[in-house]
């Protein structure tokens, strides 16, 4: 995964179940990693836990109805 390091992932159904695992899979592998999901809160708990075991910062943002955010 080294030769993604630095690349953006854009993972939709980022806030649970496979989406939310690819996303924190993506960002332990050093990806910048958006991710796009519709319940605001579960994207928020996920950007704590991604700050939290990376050392990769994490923006939680809503956007219309949906909320999304950014590791980088």
């Amino acid at each position: 995964m080294e030769r993604w390091s630095g690349r953006v992932a854009l993972v939709t159904g980022g806030s649970s179940g496979i989406g939310a695992a690819v996303v924190r899979r993506l960002a332990n592998h050093g990806l910048k990693v958006v991710a796009c999901a519709r319940r605001v809160d579960r994207i928020q708990v996920n950007e704590l836990m991604i700050t939290q075991k990376t050392r990769s910062s994490a923006t939680a943002q809503k956007q219309g109805v949906n909320s999304a955010f950014l590791c980088s």
